[in-house]
């Protein structure tokens, strides 16, 4: 109901997708600059990789599925001069998601910030009618999923590094 209203505005004044979609991508940009600002002020360089791999696989995921179950987007739906069929799920929701589940396992106050910015980039997947809400949702959900697999290898490699060089006594 709400998606047919905002369809509503931005046929008549259409820079408003644009300005929307500028603005989910901004926020993306500042989730990762965030991110790089948390590794410095920690010290923790050495979980750029483990940042990288959670990016990967997050960006691996939602182009899997949008090859296989291409779903159109809802500006394609409104209007017909922008034919697109990669609706489901929303890559920057679920990059987002997964950044920012690994930012609070790290840093709680960053984390916080990032999960901020994830809400954000939510709505304005939706407002900029690149998503559907159940786009959205789902992008939650693998966010989660893929927040889960990313630690789990991080784990993974853990221990083999302190099996491989134990701590001296």
């Amino acid at each position: 109901m709400l998606t047919n209203y905002l369809a509503y505005f931005i046929g008549k004044l259409p820079i408003i997708a644009d300005y929307f979609n500028f603005l989910r991508d901004f926020f993306l940009a500042l989730q990762i600059f965030l991110i790089f600002i948390s590794l410095i002020i920690l010290k923790k360089k050495g979980l750029f990789f483990y940042y990288l791999l959670i990016f990967l696989l997050a960006f691996f995921l939602t182009e899997f599925f949008k090859t296989y179950l291409p779903s159109a987007r809802p500006i394609s739906f409104y209007f017909s001069d922008s034919q697109r069929f990669d609706s489901f799920p929303s890559s920057h929701t679920t990059i987002s998601v997964a950044l920012s589940l690994a930012l609070i396992t790290q840093h709680f106050r960053y984390g916080i910030l990032s999960l901020i910015l994830t809400f954000l980039i939510a709505l304005f997947s939706w407002f900029s009618l690149r998503h559907w809400p159940i786009d959205i949702f789902f992008g939650f959900v693998f966010g989660l999923v893929v927040f889960l697999i990313g630690r789990e290898i991080l784990y993974f490699f853990n221990r083999l590094y302190f099996q491989k060089f134990p701590k001296k006594s």
